[in-house]
This record gives structure tokens, sequence and C-alpha cells, in this order.
């Protein structure tokens, strides 16, 4: 009787040891530093720090992550990310090249609007105007209170070397009343410009061809490329707000 029980006990083990081994082990695996499953290389909660800062996962708790985007995949993105002031350098040093004048860019829209091949058309006016490329893109950033802009000055440094900017709203279109009311929007980049050109330079780049990134320090929205422009609406909005406002 007593070596029944045994048995019994013992095949008990051996049941949930096979059902409950394997989790422990992936328990104990999901804190190892590296991906392997087989060698445990050193402990951290990373994984479980980019588990919660996925989208999919905030939602199922409840959590919208529209204005999430600085946060999530913040250091899996590190290495993608530049400072404005790149932003400014190319506009100024390398989209001028491809920028017409208001005569030539509305001389361009006719001359696409009854092309019937319009990369045809595109290569022909470059070709006709000396232009190596056509400049029709503007840098935004999206940002919570501001919406799309490239309007900023340069306010301070952190002892990162990170740059803190003040950011404005984009002059050339309509807001709502209510920014009258909000307070300024500042950030700090994520990356300073020494790590930049540092990072550029493993890349392979010559980073003294960057150098002038420093001088940039205040930009301003471009204006939109008349293609992208909204047609004119068949009616007015109304100045009166119902909709928007600021509790408290």
């Amino acid at each position: 009787m007593k070596k029944g029980r045994l048995l019994a006990n013992a095949y008990l083990v051996l049941v949930f040891g096979f059902l409950y081994v394997p989790i422990a082990v992936l328990i104990a695996f999901s804190f190892n530093e590296s991906k392997s499953r087989t060698v445990f290389t050193g402990f951290t909660f990373k994984w479980y720090q980019n588990l919660f800062h996925n989208d999919m996962v905030l939602k199922s708790l409840g959590v919208i992550c529209y204005y999430t985007f600085t946060v999530k995949g913040f250091e899996e993105n590190y290495e993608v990310f530049a400072p404005n002031a790149r932003s400014l350098q190319e506009s100024a040093e390398e989209k001028a090249w491809g920028r017409l004048a208001p005569e030539a860019e509305h001389d361009f829209l006719e001359s696409l609007g009854g092309a019937p091949n319009k990369a045809v058309a595109v290569r022909q006016f470059c070709v006709a105007h000396d232009v190596p490329f056509l400049a029709t893109d503007r840098s935004v950033l999206n940002l919570p209170g501001i919406g799309k802009s490239m309007s900023f000055a340069l306010v301070g440094v952190d002892a990162k070397g990170r740059r803190i900017l003040r950011f404005d709203h984009d002059n050339t279109r309509r807001h709502s009343p209510i920014i009258d009311r909000l307070g300024q929007i500042y950030i700090v980049e994520n990356k300073s410009i020494a790590s930049y050109l540092r990072q550029l330079q493993a890349m392979g780049e010559d980073a003294e061809e960057y150098a002038t990134i420093w001088n940039y320090t205040e930009g301003k929205t471009e204006s939109r490329f008349s293609l992208y422009e909204y047609p004119d609406f068949p009616f007015q909005i109304t100045d009166r707000m119902s909709n928007q406002d600021i509790a408290g």
C-alpha cells in the first residue's frame, strides 16, 4: 500500500515537473541579458521594459499610446535619431540646390498638369532648369501642444551636451485660439551633436563635411510646396470654438 502511494507521488512529481519546469526555465531566462535561451549572461529587466513600451500591450491595459512616440522604442531607435540642427543644415545646404523660385514653381506645376508621364516631365524640367532634383518636401516635427512645426530656438544645453529647444507653432497655418492660452513647449534632444558626428564618422562619413551643423540654432518652418496646398473650400470656417478649452 505504502509502495503504491510512493509510486503515485513520484508519478505526480514527474507530471508536475514536466509541466512546470520548462515554464520556470522560461521565466528565469526572461531576465537574461542576452537573447540566448541556453546561456545565462546576466540579469536584466530590459525585456519587460520593452514589453511595456509596446503600444498593443499598453492599449490592452487601457493606456492610449497616441502621444507616447517619444518613449516607445527610444533606446532601440537611438541610432536613427538626428539632431534638429541636421534638418536645418540639410535645408540650407542641400535642399537649396533643388529649391525653385516662385516663377519656376508655377511653370513646373503647369508642365506637370498636362503631362501624360509625370516622371518624364519631372526629369525634363530638371534638365531644362539645370537643377539636380526638385525639393518639394519639408521637414517638421509633430509635437503635442504644437502640431507640425520646425520653428524653434536653442535655449540651453544639458549636462550630456544635448540641446534644449523651445518650439513655437507654424505661423503659416491657422490654429485654434486655444494656443494663446497654452504654455511654451520645450524638448531635450536625445542625442548631442558631438555624439551624432561621432556616429557619422563610425559609419564611414567624413564628419568635417557636416561641421557647420553647430551653427544652426534657430529654425523656421518651411512653407509647403504649392503642389500640396489645400484647395479653396466653398465654405467659411467659423471663429467660434465650442469644443476647445483648458480645464481649471
